[in-house]
This record gives C-alpha cells, sequence and structure tokens, in this order.
C-alpha cells in the first residue's frame, strides 16, 4: 500500500514540500485508505492538505504584510489587519481563491505564494478583499 501510495502522489506532480506532507500524512492514515476507492481517496486527501497548507502561507504572509506595512508604517502601532466580521481565513479562501478544484492550480498556487511571497497575485487578491471590508490600506 505505501508504494501505491507513493506512486499517486508522485503521479499529481506536487511541489516536493507538499508531496512530503501529504505522504506523511496519509501513511498515517494507512489503515483508513481501502484499495477500492484509493485513487479517488488520495486525490481528494492531497487537495485537502494543499488547501490547507495555502492557506496557513496566507497567514503567515498577512501576518509579515501587518507587521512590514501597517505596524512600519505611520499607523499607530495597534492597527491590526483584521478578516471581515463573521469571516475565518479559510472560508475567505474557499470563497475567493478556491473556486477551481485542479490539484495543479492548487499546486501552482502554492508555488506562487512561496515564491512571490505578499506580491502574489493571489496575496494581492485576498489582501484587497480584506481591504475592501476594512478599509485599511493595502500594499501592491
Amino acid at each position: 500500500m505505501e508504494l501505491l501510495i507513493t506512486e499517486k502522489i508522485d503521479s499529481l506532480n506536487l511541489d516536493s514540500s507538499l508531496a512530503i506532507i501529504v505522504a506523511f500524512r496519509a501513511g498515517k492514515m494507512i489503515n483508513q485508505i481501502d484499495v477500492i476507492n484509493f485513487d479517488t481517496f488520495i486525490s481528494e486527501f492531497a487537495m485537502e492538505v494543499v488547501k490547507e497548507k495555502i492557506t496557513d502561507k496566507l497567514g503567515m504572509l498577512l501576518r509579515v504584510h501587518r507587521d512590514i506595512y501597517l505596524n512600519g508604517s505611520n499607523l499607530p502601532r495597534t492597527s491590526n489587519l483584521n478578516l471581515p466580521t463573521r469571516s475565518n481565513l479559510q472560508g475567505i479562501c474557499q470563497d475567493l481563491l478556491f473556486r477551481n478544484e485542479s490539484i495543479q492550480y492548487l499546486n501552482q498556487m502554492y508555488t506562487d505564494l512561496g515564491d512571490q511571497t505578499i506580491q502574489s497575485e493571489y496575496f494581492l487578491q485576498l489582501l484587497n478583499y480584506i481591504n475592501a471590508g476594512t478599509g485599511l490600506p493595502g500594499q501592491g
């Protein structure tokens, strides 16, 4: 079964760091994986892991943006980049960025966020969405 997991994850052509995370987590769930629906399970599982890692990366980039551009500006040090009321980052990402349910698209988004960081088109989309809800100035 381990070989099947490895081959399936390899076929997804994920960023190497994502592939390692998916393989590790899938290995921990090996007893729950049914051979009959194995392919679908691993594909869906990988999508959820990639979405989680994208959301984590965006949260980190929001903190970096806040620390550099808001606290480093002439705004009061107590300024904060808050999500719109009754929102959470996972929900915003799902509605704003995760509309395309393709593992290749999500992998490209993850790679772009790693390469471009706060200049990534995906981060800028999120920042514009948040700024529209909070009225805080953005960087872009």
